[in-house]
């Protein structure tokens, strides 16, 4: 699923593709993902 909406994004290809909660209204980030394009992100929380 998240590698659908990757392709689809056409936003910054440095940034993992992020959602919206429908709960909370915060914003949702994959922990570790490999995009399309190889390059892995790994999310360790806002500080």
């Amino acid at each position: 699923m998240v590698r659908d909406f990757d392709l689809m994004d056409p936003g910054d290809p440095s940034e993992p593709p992020r959602f919206s909660c429908e709960q909370c209204n915060g914003e949702m980030y994959p922990v570790e993902y490999i995009d399309v394009r190889g390059k892995t992100h790994t999310f360790k929380g806002k500080h």
